[in-house]
């Protein structure tokens, strides 16, 4: 099934685009209840199943897990990194696609607080919160293997 999407010329992260083999994990917590609602939310949002349906650079979503209280996690596959969305030199794309995660689910989900979004097996992780949302702080400090080489302020 895979091959045959990648054939036909899906890109690799989005080859799923029927939703087969993507499911949200088991809600066993709370927790993971409401980041599954709010994933469910969110696919909602933009009319589709699954991440795989959606178009760039949504596609790139692996899950939704649970955080801290009022936090979920969006892990990103690590074939996001090859792309230009997920800069090496910047993580504020990170906190921007936390924030169109607040953008697409926080008024059915009043009690989501941040949204933390990491890239599969790296260190690249951001948290976009409820205050940087309402007052549009899109600002990132450098990314962590560059803060070495700065000046302090």
């Amino acid at each position: 099934m895979k091959a045959a999407a990648l054939a036909a010329g899906r890109p690799e992260p989005a080859w799923d685009e029927n939703c087969v083999a993507w499911e949200l994990p088991d809600a066993e917590t709370d927790a993971q209840q409401f980041a599954s609602t709010v994933a469910r939310t969110w696919l909602d949002a933009h009319g589709a199943d699954c991440p795989d349906a959606l178009v760039w650079p949504h596609y790139y979503a692996e899950t939704f897990s649970a955080g801290g209280p009022g936090e979920v996690v969006v892990v990103l596959e690590d074939e996001a990194l090859a792309d230009y969305y997920v800069d090496p030199y910047t993580d504020r794309n990170l906190q921007l696609f936390g924030f169109s995660v607040f953008d697409a689910t926080r008024a059915e989900n009043p009690d989501l607080e941040a949204v933390t979004v990491t890239v599969e097996g790296t260190d690249r992780t951001w948290t976009a919160t409820t205050a940087q949302h309402d007052t549009g702080d899109t600002t990132a400090p450098p990314p962590p293997h560059m803060r070495s080489h700065m000046p302090e302020r």
